[in-house]
């Protein structure tokens, strides 16, 4: 991963949490006013020689958005997507 895509990978994540609707995610933890990407990394397990990509969104802590976020970015085209919230 260049530091091109994990740009544009952050861009597509940013704009498509703006879309997102609240009232879908009534019950979880979001602050939707500060929601955004604080990282992209390429993370790479030594071991079984895999790769995968991890995106790293802030004020959330929610197991639905990260796996709706996941689900976003694997149908446009990315591999081995993992997504973490957190505050």
């Amino acid at each position: 991963m260049t530091r091109h895509i994990a740009r544009k990978i952050r861009m597509e994540v940013e704009l498509f949490l703006r879309k997102l609707d609240p009232t879908e995610f009534v019950n979880e933890s979001i602050n939707w006013g500060d929601l955004h990407v604080v990282g992209v990394y390429k993370i790479k397990d030594i071991i079984s020689d895999s790769e995968h990509i991890r995106i790293e969104i802030s004020e959330a802590n929610s197991w639905v958005l990260g796996n709706v976020v996941s689900n976003f970015l694997k149908q446009s085209g990315y591999g081995n997507i993992e997504v973490v919230t957190d505050w």
